[in-house]
């Protein structure tokens, strides 16, 4: 049985430190593959770069209403 995550935010700031260390303790766990999911202009940025490196990964890219007023120079 393949296991998949369909939603995490491996994306999210708070991982920048250990974040590729994560990815393959997720792999090495089971989880074969997972969706992560952008919630701001930066988080949808670094989620596609994620699904850009690993073929596993896979995302979806949105705004949070949270971070809606979030402005272009933050994710420069």
């Amino acid at each position: 049985m393949e296991l998949f995550d369909s939603h995490c935010h491996l994306d999210d700031k708070k991982f920048d430190e250990d974040r590729y260390e994560l990815i393959q303790n997720i792999f090495s766990s089971g989880v074969t593959s997972f969706i992560t999911a952008g919630y701001s202009l930066y988080s949808s940025k670094k989620a596609l770069e994620l699904a850009k490196r690993y073929p596993q990964i896979y995302t979806t890219c949105g705004i949070s209403p949270n971070d809606i007023n979030e402005k272009v120079e933050n994710i420069r």
